[in-house]
């Protein structure tokens, strides 16, 4: 068994998102997505793949698939089909962090 500290290995940089590698095998890759305020990942699909966010620190939002946003913040989690587009953003004044589980279908 295998374990990691999600704390340390968060990485931040001022405009950027960076994806953190936490675990990946043929059916299943988790990363750890960390947003510095005022960042964000254009719209975007995972073809092939159920997609989970998990929240651990910060808020963060998301365009729900009717238009509206979606705040992503601890003690939620969000599921995601293959063909529901993502755009994970920070526009608030603290760091974001989430777990992003994509599971092959």
């Amino acid at each position: 068994m295998e374990h990691r500290n999600l704390r340390e290995l968060e990485q931040f940089e001022e405009g950027k998102a960076i994806h953190v590698p936490i675990y990946s095998i043929e059916q299943v890759r988790v990363i750890m997505l960390c947003l510095a305020p005022g960042s964000g990942i254009p719209m975007h699909k995972h073809p092939g793949f159920e997609v989970t966010l998990t929240p651990l620190r910060g808020k963060g939002m998301i365009t729900s698939p009717e238009g509206g946003k979606v705040t992503l913040e601890p003690g939620t989690i969000h599921f995601s089909d293959a063909e529901c587009g993502l755009d994970p953003h920070n526009p608030f004044e603290e760091p974001f962090v989430m777990l992003v589980h994509k599971v092959r279908v």
